[in-house]
C-alpha cells in the first residue's frame, strides 16, 4: 500500500502549457461536417423548419449563409405553422433580431391571398400617412423660417406691402398645417393600432422599437437618389429637425427647408401637386402589380429586411 502512494506522489504534474492546451481542445468550437452547400443541396427535404436550428445558431457560418438557407425553405416548411412560429421565438428568444424577422416575412409571405392582401394594404396606408405627417412638419419648419425672415426685413420698414401680405398667408398656412397635423395623427395612430395580427404585426412592432430604423442603408439611399438630404453633408434626417412636434425625425420629403434652398425652388414648386405624388413610392392602384421598388420601400419601411436587397439575395 505504501508503495503504491508512494507511486502516486512521484507522478509529474502537468505544467501550465498542458493545462492550457488541454482547455483549449475541450473549449475548442467543432466545425460540423457539413457545409453551406450541404444544407443548400438538402434544404429542399426539410419539412420542419425547426430542423435548421443547429445551423442558425453556430458560429461558423456568416449572417448572409444562414438567411441563404433560411429563405431557400421549400413551402412545404413554410406551410409548418407551429414550426415557424417555434423557430421565430427561437431566434428573437437568442438575440436573433434580423433573422427572426426573415421568419416572419417567409410566414406572410407564404399566407393567404386575402391576408396578404390585407396586409399590403395596411402597410400602403401607413407609409402614406407617414410621409404625409412629415411632409406636414417639414413645411411648417419652413414656413416659419421664412416668416422670422420676414419679420426681420419688415423690422423699421412701414411700407413692406408685399412682405405683411406674405406674412398673413404664412400665417393662415401655418394654421390649416396644424389642423391637418393634428388629424392625420390621430388617424395614424388609430391605424397602427388596427395592423392585422401576426407575422407583419411582429415584424413592425420589432422594427419600430429601434428609434433609428429609418436610418438603414436603403432608405438613407434612397433619401439620396430623391435629392434629399442623405445626398448632402448637412446630417439632416440623422439629427431632430427644429420643431417641438413629437414626430420630428424622418427622411426628406419635397417641402424640406434644406432642400428647397439648396435646389433653389420656389413656393409653388414645393407646394404643386406634382411635387406631393413625387413622395410617394406607389403608382398602381393593384396591391399584387407592384414595382420592385415598391417591394423593397417596404422591405425596408415595414419590415427591416433592406439587407435583403443589399445582398442580393432576392435576385
Amino acid at each position: 500500500m505504501f508503495q503504491c502512494l508512494e507511486r502516486k506522489q512521484t507522478q509529474t504534474l502537468p505544467t501550465l502549457e498542458d493545462l492550457l492546451a488541454m482547455f483549449e481542445f475541450l473549449t475548442k468550437e467543432k466545425r460540423p461536417l457539413r457545409t453551406l452547400e450541404d444544407w443548400l443541396k438538402g434544404i429542399k427535404q426539410v419539412k420542419d423548419p425547426l430542423e435548421l436550428t443547429n445551423f442558425l445558431f453556430l458560429n461558423w457560418p456568416s449572417f448572409t449563409d444562414k438567411v441563404k438557407v433560411l429563405i431557400s425553405l421549400p413551402k412545404t416548411a413554410i406551410r409548418n405553422d407551429v414550426g415557424m412560429k417555434l423557430l421565430e421565438s427561437r431566434l428573437e428568444d437568442s438575440m436573433y433580431a434580423q433573422l427572426a424577422q426573415v421568419v416572419r416575412w417567409l410566414i406572410f409571405g407564404n399566407g393567404s391571398d386575402s391576408n396578404q392582401k390585407k396586409g399590403l394594404a395596411w402597410s400602403r396606408s401607413i407609409i402614406v400617412m407617414d410621409i404625409g405627417r412629415r411632409r406636414i412638419v417639414q413645411r411648417e419648419i419652413y414656413v416659419q423660417e421664412e416668416m422670422k425672415a420676414l419679420q426681420k426685413s419688415l423690422h423699421g420698414d412701414s411700407e413692406g406691402a408685399t412682405e405683411t401680405s406674405q406674412l398673413s398667408a404664412y400665417e393662415k398656412e401655418l394654421e390649416n398645417l396644424n389642423n391637418e397635423y393634428w388629424s392625420l395623427n390621430r388617424d395614424l395612430g388609430q391605424f397602427e393600432s388596427a395592423i392585422p395580427a401576426g407575422a407583419l404585426s411582429k415584424a413592425f412592432k420589432s422594427w419600430r422599437a429601434d428609434p433609428d430604423w429609418y436610418l438603414c442603408q436603403w432608405l438613407r439611399e434612397d433619401c439620396a437618389r430623391r435629392g434629399g438630404c442623405c445626398g448632402r453633408d448637412c446630417g439632416c434626417c440623422e439629427k431632430a429637425r427644429a420643431t417641438n412636434r413629437r414626430w420630428n425625425r424622418g427622411h426628406c420629403t419635397g417641402v424640406c427647408g434644406c432642400c428647397v434652398r439648396t435646389q433653389g425652388c420656389t413656393d409653388r414648386d414645393v407646394t404643386s401637386t406634382e411635387s406631393e405624388e413625387e413622395d410617394y413610392p406607389y403608382d398602381a392602384d393593384d396591391l399584387f402589380a407592384r414595382s420592385q421598388y415598391e417591394d423593397r420601400f417596404d422591405r425596408a419601411y415595414i419590415w427591416g429586411l433592406s439587407f435583403l436587397d443589399e445582398l442580393d439575395l432576392l435576385g
